[in-house]
């Protein structure tokens, strides 16, 4: 992105922000350690590693199956962080609902039944999961997109309220009346004091509501008429029993307990669809890569050459940074035509 594009928030000032968060770091600290130290897989149809500065020789070397070249420094940045679609101040605006949300959001109170809270505004945390949301649909976070439609009455939403100051944020939010019709629901695993979980999903094809995995929190987000996306929703049906809506105002924020059971599939179920999507589109990218190569043979043997590609791609052993990656594929990709050269004309 160019330095001289308009920030996506304000659509006044030039985004000149580098290195603006689309995940804050402390929603993912349990999952990449201390700043510095931590290695994150990006995936899709290809693993993008990102390795933290202080990462040890021996953990890259484990990660990687060697050192990392000047082209792997190149490309090694981190994929919860974008540069020049922000503006300084509005950067600064994200960063005074994070702290907020940081202090207060992750307290929990007492627990009831299913259901307990935290000692966050729901007001107040309404901006702030919105805030990642928006961010990760500017962004293009792991392909995800908001309706067009949608993403304008978020952003419009977030620049009217956030402020500098949290308390003139409060106040813009009880004198604008804006958040109508923006709830969110957050679901955790019961039992959640030491979580294990180290995915980030944004569900390609949940949208009624949009279902947002980050680490150790579900979140579904309900843009409009949200009682009736409740009661229709067969994106819900996972969970099995009710799910406690966020309204704008009041004053603490609920968050909704599933059963242990009932998380472990989902989260199963989750990673098992992003398999099928990654096996999907690398069949794609096979097909790609054997008509760049323009190989003349009959349908039939093509057919077999991409099969025994896309096996010999989702089971090597190769390690976790670079098996899934597209130099992998090439080379998996060459090796198998390479034994079917006499039937190549």
């Amino acid at each position: 992105m160019s330095n001289h594009q308009q920030c996506a928030l304000c659509l006044e000032r030039p985004a000149d922000k580098t290195g603006s968060h689309i995940i804050p770091h402390f929603l993912l600290k349990s999952m990449v350690n201390e700043r510095g130290k931590d290695i994150c897989l990006k995936t899709g149809v290809f693993t993008e590693p990102f390795i933290g500065r202080e990462v040890l020789p021996e953990k890259i070397e484990e990660i990687m199956g060697r050192e990392l070249s000047d082209e792997d420094l190149l490309k090694n940045k981190s994929h919860y962080t974008q540069d020049y679609f922000l503006c300084t101040t509005c950067e600064k605006r994200f960063g005074e609902i994070e702290t907020y949300y940081s202090t207060y959001g992750v307290n929990l109170n007492s627990t009831e039944g299913n259901l307990t809270t935290t000692k966050a505004q729901s007001d107040l945390s309404c901006l702030f999961w919105y805030s990642v949301l928006w961010r990760a649909s500017v962004t293009r976070l792991l392909n995800f997109k908001l309706d067009p439609n949608h993403e304008e009455i978020v952003r419009r939403v977030l620049n009217a309220n956030l402020n500098l100051s949290i308390e003139t944020t409060k106040q813009n939010i009880k004198d604008k009346s804006t958040l109508f019709g923006l709830q969110y629901a957050i679901l955790i695993k019961e039992g959640n004091e030491n979580p294990t979980n180290t995915l980030t999903m944004l569900h390609p094809t949940f949208t009624f509501p949009y279902t947002f995995i980050i680490n150790n929190y579900i979140i579904l987000f309900f843009l409009s008429h949200p009682q009736s996306q409740i009661n229709e929703s067969k994106d819900l049906v996972t969970f099995n029993n009710p799910v406690d809506l966020n309204p704008a105002y009041q004053y603490n924020e609920k968050i909704t307990l599933i059963n242990k059971t009932v998380w472990d599939q989902f989260i199963a179920d989750s990673i098992e669809f992003l398999t099928i999507q990654r096996i999907a589109l690398a069949g794609n990218e096979i097909n790609d890569i054997l008509n760049e190569i323009n190989l003349k043979v009959s349908n039939d043997i093509k057919l077999k050459i991409a099969n025994e590609i896309l096996i010999e791609f989702m089971s090597n052993n190769d390690p976790i940074g670079v098996c899934y990656s597209n130099e992998k594929l090439r080379n998996i990709s060459l090796h198998v035509i390479a034994k079917y050269q006499s039937n190549i004309e």
